[in-house]
């Protein structure tokens, strides 16, 4: 196996005290990895790392927006001669997804890839990225079909294996890597920068400085990354609300837009950003209306609730006990079932499966045991409407024996006492459907029904 530039610890310094830190607990001295001193700027994000070796320059000096958004970046360092040495400066500019090089066009970072540019702007190379589960760059491809590079991770980010880096213009190697930052290699640095700080893969995984929310998890380091659980966590550049796909909370950074993100994907809902209050609501909501109260999680069952709670916007467990429960819990500490609410909100947000199939109102176990008094009548006067009479419905012969075997489980044989099909008996409520069937059954999870009207 070829090592050649992996990124692992070197001891390059034998002493008692090889870190230093600042009163506020930032790195400001490496001795192993042979940076001298760092400095930050007002807001505390990483200003300048010096690793001057015996009197000649090299450093990198970094500027960035309050939110931690880079716009700058200066590596200098000392190319040596035969009496002393020459200083070179490299400035790279950061406009959106368009970096500049000494003020020319050298590469348009865009979603899912980049373009190589020549020094009027024109491209030369498209190139497209191959990512993981995390965003992590594991493949680059470039537009002739040519694959111009491979990655392999350790869990924190550690590189496996270098195969020849993808060449950017002027033979500046891929940059773009784990979780899809930025690795800064440019005098032997390799770190990471995540924007509001920097994260050492090559030596010990951890931040250069401390986490701004660290008083959230007074159990862990402030300099941990993603909680010590790097295969399924991320831990972005920063007040937004970040999940897995799952659902899993990862972290509330400190842009304080209130914003939901999946990765770097931002959820938005009837075309506008959901806010992590209206999420919240809506993950409590599919909870509550689910048979999680009877001790039933079915994913399938949570992800076709959120689905026909997106298209039509009714649902009367958002005020429920159980709902109450949910949005009362810290994000951080919610449970897996919690978690799968989450996860069947992003599914149906992101418009993944449909396991409704196409549904427009659910039912769950009370429309399924009436009592006899009751079989024939539009409510018990108590605020329950039983729709086999106000509505009429017709159920396949799949989700009629799933439905019966699940009741009958749970309460007790004999419980289910509903029939498959059966005509409204009455009008109800400003509706007129007696005589008519207007539910047909979609879909049949956990102790719910799913039913699409019919005309």
């Amino acid at each position: 196996m070829d090592y050649n530039g992996v990124l692992d610890f070197h001891d390059g310094e034998n002493a008692n005290c090889e870190y230093d830190y600042d009163s506020n607990g930032a790195l400001t001295r490496d001795g192993n990895r042979g940076i001298n001193s760092i400095t930050y700027d007002y807001v505390h994000h990483t200003y300048k790392i010096n690793l001057d070796v015996n009197n000649r320059p090299r450093y990198i000096v970094s500027d960035y927006t309050p939110d931690g958004r880079k716009l700058l970046s200066r590596h200098v360092t000392s190319i040596p001669k035969p009496n002393g040495y020459t200083k070179k400066t490299t400035i790279d500019m950061y406009v959106d997804g368009l970096i500049l090089r000494g003020g020319s066009p050298l590469l348009w970072q865009f979603d899912g890839g980049y373009v190589d540019l020549d020094a009027n702007g024109t491209p030369t190379c498209w190139n497209y990225y191959v990512t993981d589960h995390l965003g992590s760059t594991r493949m680059v491809v470039s537009s002739n079909d040519s694959i111009r590079e491979t990655i392999n991770y350790y869990p924190f980010g550690s590189e496996m294996r270098m195969e020849v880096p993808a060449q950017m213009a002027n033979s500046l190697g891929h940059p773009f890597r784990f979780t899809g930052k930025e690795l800064d290699r440019q005098n032997g640095l390799n770190m990471y920068d995540f924007g509001a700080r920097w994260y050492d893969v090559a030596g010990v995984p951890m931040w250069t400085s401390v986490d701004p929310l660290a008083e959230k998890n007074p159990n862990m380091t402030p300099y941990h990354f993603c909680h010590d659980n790097p295969v399924n966590r991320i831990d972005p550049d920063g007040m937004d609300d970040h999940y897995t796909q799952n659902g899993e909370f990862v972290e509330r950074d400190d842009k304080e837009t209130k914003y939901v993100f999946v990765g770097d994907n931002q959820l938005e809902y009837k075309g506008q950003p959901i806010t992590g209050d209206k999420f919240n609501k809506m993950a409590s909501t599919i909870y509550a209306e689910s048979s999680i109260g009877y001790g039933i999680a079915d994913p399938k069952e949570m992800c076709a609730i959120a689905s026909v709670y997106l298209r039509n916007n009714l649902a009367f467990g958002q005020g429920a006990p159980l709902a109450k429960q949910f949005r009362a819990t810290p994000l951080e500490n919610q449970s897996n079932n919690m978690q799968m609410a989450n996860g069947a909100l992003i599914n149906a947000l992101q418009n993944g499966v449909d396991y409704s199939n196409g549904a427009t109102q659910w039912d769950g176990a009370e429309q399924a045991m009436v009592p006899k008094d009751y079989l024939d009548k539009p409510s018990n006067g108590k605020g329950i409407m039983y729709k086999m009479n106000t509505m009429g419905w017709k159920m396949t012969d799949d989700n009629y024996q799933s439905w019966k075997k699940a009741i009958n489980n749970k309460f007790g044989s004999g419980k289910f006492n509903v029939p498959q099909t059966k005509e409204a008996t009455s009008n109800y409520g400003g509706m007129h459907n007696k005589g008519k069937i207007r539910l047909q059954s979609t879909a049949q999870y956990g102790l719910t029904i799913f039913w699409k009207e019919l005309k």
